[in-house]
């Protein structure tokens, strides 16, 4: 039978180049990872976001649910300018009664004083 003999030299060297290939896996493994842990942080940062921004969204439209209509401003515009001209009416329909009252409180100042 014949030994088969493998020179040191040559074992050195397989051990080298493999400890070589398995520190280069590692290396390209590692950006992976670390953009896995990044993409794992950027999806809890934009959950806990879309969180936040759906309760802005819900008050939002709360809010806005009990918001008048343009509709509803305009007649409430209207009952405004008609609420106006019944004052102004109310005012002119005043005056009459005024100038009574204020005779009449002249006459009771002037008689007093007789």
């Amino acid at each position: 039978m014949q030994s088969f003999s493998i020179d040191p030299t040559v074992v050195l060297f397989m051990i080298t180049v493999i400890n070589s290939l398995a520190n280069l896996l590692l290396w390209m493994r590692k950006p992976g990872q670390d953009a896995t842990a990044e993409i794992a942080k950027f999806k809890t940062s934009a959950a806990e976001a879309d969180g936040v921004l759906k309760g802005r969204l819900d008050v939002l439209e709360e809010r806005v649910s009990h918001m008048p209509t343009s509709e509803e401003l305009a007649n409430l515009k209207g009952e405004m300018h008609g609420l106006s001209a019944q004052l102004v009416s109310l005012a002119n329909q005043m005056t009459p009664f005024r100038q009574s009252l204020d005779r009449v409180e002249t006459f009771l100042l002037n008689e007093r004083t007789k």
